[in-house]
């Protein structure tokens, strides 16, 4: 589950900082060939999900077909706590994927503490030093 702002890049993000943090999730799909994204992203609201797959994988052709989908909008979950969780969970409920972890930088999206959470750093996006804690969470089959 992929957030983009504060996650692909910083937020807020300039126009040449905007998904430079790209290669590491390319990085971290390379290294884990069973796992998918779906995007929980609010760039999902506004662009097409041929559009979000050449975001994502333009450059990398070989992982287009690690694209899973989109979470469905539910407007009246959008600035409450946990909102976000609850739209995977409709997205998990239509697409059954028992195994899933959330790459996003706002906690309270999710249920706090939550051990499927990666929190990233919103001032830099994703970083090197999160790979590991991506992978960690992700099984290698």
């Amino acid at each position: 589950m992929l957030d983009f702002d504060g996650v692909l890049h910083p937020e807020p993000a300039t126009v040449d900082q905007v998904f430079c943090s790209l290669p590491h999730l390319h990085t971290v799909l390379l290294a884990r060939p069973a796992a998918r994204v779906v995007v929980t992203s609010d760039w999902r609201l506004k662009n097409s999900v041929e559009q979000l797959s050449d975001l994502l994988f333009g450059g990398f052709p070989q992982l287009r077909g690690r694209f899973a989908g989109v979470t469905p909008e539910i407007p009246e979950c959008r600035y409450e706590y946990r909102g976000r969780e609850r739209e995977v969970e409709a997205w998990l409920q239509a697409n059954g994927m028992p195994k899933w972890i959330a790459i996003d930088d706002v906690a309270g999206n999710y249920r706090y503490g939550s051990p499927r959470v990666v929190l990233i750093d919103y001032r830099t996006g994703l970083v090197s030093q999160d790979i590991d804690r991506i992978l960690e969470l992700i099984p290698s089959k």
